[in-house]
């Protein structure tokens, strides 16, 4: 798009940025249930949801 720049946030890594972020995002979500963090393990963390309790 013709725009160069940095789009780390506080000169962190990724992952680090993930790391601070992504427990908070699962708590803003966490009310729309259980259910899309069992679809997010299945589909990008390939965990087998077989013989797992949702608690």
């Amino acid at each position: 798009m013709g725009i160069r720049g940095d789009w780390a946030t506080y000169n962190i890594e990724h992952g680090g940025d993930l790391a601070i972020l992504f427990p908070n995002w699962m708590e803003h979500v966490l009310d729309a249930g259980p259910e899309r963090f069992k679809q997010m393990a299945v589909n990008v963390f390939g965990i087998d949801p077989a013989n797992k309790s949702a608690w």
